[in-house]
Order: structure tokens, then sequence, then C-alpha cells
């Protein structure tokens, strides 16, 4: 329940205003319930708080999609250009920055974009992507997003042979490694 969530987060915020990630994963879920503005206000905040952390790049892509969904283009650009700056092996922000540039009809970077975020994730699917941004994002704002990477090529879903082939390889070792 995303009601209760917020909630929750209120209540950390109120008993620590200097936690980052309080900030930033309140501006989360105000996003995935179309309130960007109060959102954006809270992600800006984390930053300011916490301008080393090492997981910036994820405030940087909330940013950056807080910006596309007020209708943002540039900024919302330039914040997700800042998320693959720190972390340029982490694929969504490049397909964030694809379809922001799509639905702002800047195909040309568009396309660029979406076969970096390929690259990186050569089993990405329509299907995948609405599964994960269904967790942060409302209904309509799904929808547009596949309406973008559909218009990149990306397709639908991956046949059963495809999905086979496409788990990511387990190392040759014992590792503790963390998988992207």
């Amino acid at each position: 329940d995303r009601d209760l969530g917020l909630a929750s987060l209120e209540r950390a915020v109120a008993r620590n205003p200097n936690f980052a990630l309080a900030h930033l994963f309140r501006g989360v879920a105000l996003a995935a319930l179309d309130r960007d503005a109060e959102a954006l206000a809270d992600i800006d905040l984390a930053i300011r708080l916490s301008p080393r952390d090492p997981g910036l790049w994820s405030f940087y892509f909330w940013q950056g999609r807080c910006h596309r969904d007020l209708g943002n283009v540039d900024a919302a650009v330039s914040s997700l250009r800042q998320a693959i700056g720190e972390r340029p092996d982490v694929w969504f922000p490049h397909l964030d920055l694809s379809t922001t540039l799509a639905g702002a009809g800047r195909m040309d970077e568009a396309k660029a974009a979406i076969t970096k975020a390929r690259d990186l994730n050569p089993h990405m699917t329509l299907d995948a992507i609405a599964y994960l941004d269904s967790l942060f994002m409302s209904p309509r704002r799904v929808e547009e997003n596949q309406r973008c990477a559909a218009a990149l090529g990306v397709p639908k879903s991956i046949d059963k042979a495809g999905a086979d082939a496409g788990a990511l390889p387990l190392p040759d070792k014992p590792s503790i490694a963390v998988l992207p």
C-alpha cells in the first residue's frame, strides 16, 4: 500500500530530518502517487544532504524521472545524464533517458540511449519494463513509458528460448560479488 509506505516515510523524516535516504524514498513514494513537485523537493534535499553519497546516481535518476513527469525535459535529461555519469553500468537510467528523449521527439538521441541500455541489458522487454515501472509509477506513466520504449524497438517479450539463454551468467568460481 503506497499510502502506508508514505506514512512510514513521513515518520522517518520527522524523526530525522537530516536523513537523506528518508527524503529520497519519500520522494520516490510521492512520485508513485503522481505528486512530482513534492517528490522533487524531497529528492533535491536528499542530494543537498548527501552530495557524496555512494548511491548518488539513484538520487539523480529519480530527480530525472520527476523532472520528466513535470514536463521539464531539459532538466530531466541533465539529471539522467548525471545518473549515468555516476554509474554508466546501470541500464535503467539509459532506458529512462531514451524514453524521455523519445517523448520529446529527440529520436536520434533517444536511439543512442536505448542502444546503450540494450547493450547493458540485452534481454530488456516491454513486459519487464512495465512490471518494474508499475512498482514506482502510476498506470498512466507506465503506459507512456511503454509507448516510448516500443517506439524505440524494445520487444514486447522474449520467446522461451531467448529467456532461457538470457539468464545472467554465473561466475566460474564462488564469489560474494553482488550482481548489478
